[in-house]
């Protein structure tokens, strides 16, 4: 995963609009690294993120909400489907998703399924979606 930031910090004018690491076991810890990487793209032109069954718990998502809401983003499609995620990181997703002060995400496509998602995380996701 080092190689592949590396990588994507070297080449970030190449303008990636879809990213697939689906499968791939990047846990928190990848995902941070890749979330570091994405602060640097001024805007974020990443239009679809799969990160399905990537082994992404609370803090990779938190992680993730973070970067996604401290740049302008084009993201419209966004898959955490068979993940660890539970009612904290889905909190934070759904605080990126409200967007900042008159602001919304341009996320369309919400993939949560088949998480940890239970009670009040749930619900804050459901809230913005309706």
């Amino acid at each position: 995963m080092k190689r592949f930031v590396r990588a994507l910090r070297k080449n970030l004018e190449c303008q990636l609009l879809q990213l697939n690491l689906s499968g791939n076991p990047l846990g928190d810890e990848g995902l941070s690294s890749l979330c570091d990487a994405l602060k640097l793209e001024e805007p974020i032109m990443l239009k679809s993120l799969f990160l399905r069954e990537a082994i992404v718990g609370d803090t990779g998502a938190s992680r993730l909400a973070v970067a996604l809401k401290s740049k302008p983003t084009n993201l419209t499609m966004l898959d955490l489907s068979g993940n660890r995620i539970s009612g904290s990181g889905a909190r934070q997703i759904a605080k990126m998703l409200k967007g900042g002060e008159g602001s919304q995400s341009p996320l369309k496509e919400l993939v949560l399924c088949h998480n940890q998602l239970h009670g009040a995380g749930e619900l804050s996701v459901n809230r913005i979606q309706s």
